[in-house]
């Protein structure tokens, strides 16, 4: 019914990624989630977390580290892996770097970037499926807005429940 319609799809990679980046990051790793739902983890998972503080999980969940996955990336690097994609994937474009030199390129992003350098192109080059899908410009970026636009949300959703009726005067 919707199909043909601004309704009918989604806003913007941007926003959908924010809506990820929001539920799995903001949300799933914060404090407040995990007061509430640690016990049933418990529960659910007899004998796995008993002896593991819940101050313990939390701050494993939220364990800072370079990586060389970005989809397991933290909170804190995360970006530097989109920015590393974004300068390649604009070479790539602009035609100062070519595919058989994406390799060499990519680990020299990442010692630079992250201070890691894959082994192989798995973890390396062809860890995403953009490029050899033939997928090329302005996707890399979406990742970076869809982050921004989450704290966004988020903040917003905090203030209006801390003003009534949306009462924003301070």
């Amino acid at each position: 019914m919707l199909e043909g319609t601004p309704l009918g799809r989604g806003a913007s990679v941007g926003i959908h990624e924010s809506q990820s980046r929001l539920w799995e990051n903001v949300v799933g790793r914060s404090r407040g989630f995990w007061e509430y739902f640690y016990p049933l983890l418990q529960r659910t998972f007899p004998g796995q977390f008993d002896r593991v503080r819940l101050e313990t999980f939390y701050r494993a969940i939220n364990k800072v580290e370079r990586s060389l996955i970005r989809t397991e990336a933290d909170e804190v690097t995360y970006n530097l892996h989109i920015m590393l994609r974004f300068e390649l994937e604009l070479k790539m474009l602009e035609g100062t770097l070519r595919a058989k030199d994406l390799p060499e390129a990519w680990r020299a992003g990442m010692d630079s970037y992250l201070g890691v350098v894959p082994r192989d192109d798995r973890d390396g080059s062809l860890q995403d499926v953009h490029w050899f899908s033939g997928i090329m410009g302005g996707g890399f970026q979406s990742y970076t807005i869809g982050n921004i636009l989450s704290a966004q949300f988020y903040a917003a959703a905090e203030g209006s429940s801390k003003h009534p009726k949306g009462d924003r005067s301070r």
